[in-house]
């Protein structure tokens, strides 16, 4: 049996209770890898590796079979926030998240499944006129502009730093760690000036104590899209209405796009 994220996105909490801080989200059809249980609390480990406790109810236990078939389908990604579904008739039946990765019926092609196996149309934006990966990743950061903050968030209910760059360039096939900390070693390699940045490089930030605690997309020379407060633009440029003397200050450096994953 493989045991997936059932609902539209799950909140995967440090401790088997809803009072303990959420540290990251699992969404539909994500796998969620049994590790423990307290009653209807599940321990569990997501496909980045990342581990947590959700419940029970949120996820949907499947037969392999049943599974593989699904996962035989066209696959598509959603790169747009608030898929709405509907069914045949127009009845609403679902929504999808950005960056959900849904199965695609044969017959309606215009559709996606739902890990319940209900059906239904997306309705919804697409970004049909952006073609190169870098312009897509900000493209994909601007589509959650306004965002709220939500630590361990990577949705457009509410993301955190890491949990937005994660999901722009996820969508992208450009596979991510959940954390800052870890996202830099990613691209630690290949430093630039922030001057220099175009679109789709990554700024990160630390604090007094030289530790990594935030995480940005650059959209060009010294701008950059990132969730603190909200998701929204930034800049290194002094006298700019949206320089940010703070997060200079912070900067820890500029790094080049990391390469699509095999």
């Amino acid at each position: 049996m493989v045991r997936i994220i059932r609902t539209t996105f799950s909140n995967v909490h440090e401790k088997p209770t809803f009072s303990s801080q959420v540290v990251t989200q699992g969404i539909a059809w994500e796998k969620a890898e049994l590790l423990n249980q307290d009653g209807d609390w599940l321990n569990v480990r997501l496909p980045d590796g990342y581990e947590g406790w959700i419940q029970n109810f949120t996820t949907l236990e499947m037969d392999d079979g049943k599974y593989e078939k699904y996962q035989s389908l066209a696959q598509r990604i959603m790169d747009f926030p608030f898929g709405r579904l509907m069914n045949d008739n127009g009845e609403f039946v679902g929504e999808t998240v950005m960056g959900g990765c849904y199965p695609v019926p044969e017959e309606h092609p215009d559709c996606v499944i739902l890990p319940s196996g209900e059906q239904g149309c997306v309705r919804g934006q697409k970004l049909e006129t952006v073609h190169t990966t870098r312009a897509r990743v900000v493209a994909l950061a601007a589509e959650m502009m306004g965002t709220a903050y939500l630590w361990g968030g990577k949705t457009e209910y509410g993301t955190d730093c890491s949990g937005l760059v994660q999901c722009c360039f996820g969508i992208e096939s450009i596979l991510l760690p959940r954390d800052a900390r870890e996202q830099i070693k990613v691209v630690k390699d290949h430093p630039i000036a922030s001057h220099e940045a175009q679109p789709g490089d990554l700024a990160f930030f630390q604090n007094e104590n030289g530790r990594i605690v935030h995480v940005a997309i650059m959209t060009g020379p010294d701008q950059f899209i990132h969730s603190s407060g909200e998701v929204k633009r930034n800049t290194f440029t002094e006298g700019h209405p949206l320089y940010s003397e703070k997060l200079k200050r912070m900067l820890e450096g500029v790094y080049k796009m990391p390469e699509k994953s095999n």
